[in-house]
């Protein structure tokens, strides 16, 4: 048996056709339902609506991306080579204050947060880190030139 208003296969112990959820009547006609079934109304004829997306057109803030980039290569510059403090240093410093400034400009002008965050944590994790060996390095040395 068929449903007449979708033509799908229909068993004869269903109630309601599993497509459009007619209701089956006992003679084996389909006739249309109140409610289907799975409480899942359909409309055969209705459109499927998909929203346009939303895209963000703030522009990326220069400072988000420079303090990003300057606290990586100040990363990068103290895992590689950690006693070039020259270079490493002020890499940090420039970047954690760039960074600071443009999580205040990502706030509703701008766009990159993220790098802004990323950059803060890259600069102060360099910066608290090498600064934790350079005062326990220093502390090593005071002690054993004290020694000797």
């Amino acid at each position: 048996m068929k449903c007449k208003y979708c033509g799908a296969p229909i068993d004869g112990e269903d109630a309601f056709c599993r497509k459009c959820g007619a209701r089956v009547p006992e003679d084996g006609v389909a006739e249309e339902a109140s409610a289907p079934a799975d409480g899942v109304a359909e409309e055969a004829s209705a459109p499927s609506y998909r929203p346009e997306p939303v895209y963000d057109r703030r522009p990326f803030s220069g400072k988000a991306i420079a303090g990003f980039v300057v606290s990586l290569v100040g990363v990068v510059t103290y895992v590689l080579l950690s006693s070039l403090w020259v270079i490493w240093l002020p890499c940090s410093i420039v970047g954690l204050l760039l960074s600071m400034y443009a999580t205040k400009d990502t706030a509703k002008l701008y766009r990159g947060k993220g790098l802004a965050i990323a950059g803060l944590v890259m600069a102060t994790f360099t910066l608290v880190f090498a600064g934790t060996i350079l005062l326990l390095f220093s502390g090593y040395t005071i002690i054993k030139g004290q020694m000797q």
